[in-house]
């Protein structure tokens, strides 16, 4: 398995909680996008960190107004 298909697989919003899961839809569908767009490669793999990183924060920022439920 590469690195990029490791990567993809923690964008499943069915791992989330229901709170989280309309954001990670979102995450998870614009990373496929971007597989899909983009050649593969480095940056490619660091784009998708870097979405990763920022699906974290914003359920991170749902979570703080809604709690885990």
């Amino acid at each position: 398995m590469t690195d990029v298909y490791k990567l993809i697989r923690h964008f499943n919003p069915d791992n989330s909680p229901v709170v989280m899961r309309e954001v990670s839809e979102r995450f998870q569908q614009l990373a496929e996008n971007m597989m899909a767009e983009t050649p593969k490669g480095e940056d490619q793999i660091k784009g998708l960190e870097k979405l990763l990183e920022a699906r974290d924060w914003f359920c991170r920022a749902v979570v703080s107004i809604y709690g885990e439920q």
